[in-house]
């Protein structure tokens, strides 16, 4: 169910980006993410996906069986949230996609009830969005950027 806006009213835009906690010292150092740096294969390679606005935690927690594969067997526990601030990409320039290739919400909606989601868990995923190229960590929300640096110092070697 979406919500209505009315046209007088101003509606932030973010953007979720879940990764494994593995990589996060990788992103850290290289300040943005990088869809080279991915195990994306497809035509969607050059792109890096995001949740649009969103208001559940379903994605995350379906995130471990979403990308678990023969070849490698994701753990919850193991995923970390990055949410970024839509509406300042927007303002610098950065196009935000809706579809690459076969990458849609409908193929989620289908993968997250075969995992066992109901129909409305599954209606509280927000749209997909795919921004192409390296995105800056600049664009993380302040919160987001506090959570990470904190995570980035707990888990670092010294």
């Amino acid at each position: 169910m979406l919500d209505i806006i009315k046209s007088d009213e101003v509606k932030d835009m973010f953007l979720r980006h879940i990764t494994l906690k593995k990589w996060l010292k990788a992103i850290y150092e290289s300040e943005c993410l990088d869809p080279s740096k991915t195990p994306r294969h497809g035509i969607d390679r050059e792109y890096m996906s995001f949740e649009l606005n969103p208001v559940s935690d379903i994605l995350f927690r379906a995130f471990p069986k979403l990308k678990s594969n023969p070849i490698s067997n994701i753990q919850d526990g193991e995923q970390f949230e990055l949410l970024f601030d839509a509406d300042k990409m927007q303002t610098d320039g950065i196009e935000l996609v809706e579809k690459v290739g076969a990458n849609s919400k409908r193929e989620l909606e289908m993968t997250l009830r075969l995992s066992g989601f109901s129909k409305q868990e599954i209606e509280s995923v927000g749209e997909y969005r795919f921004i192409k190229g390296k995105v800056s960590l600049k664009y993380l929300t302040s919160e987001s950027k506090r959570q990470l640096e904190q995570f980035i110092r707990e888990n670092s070697q010294t």
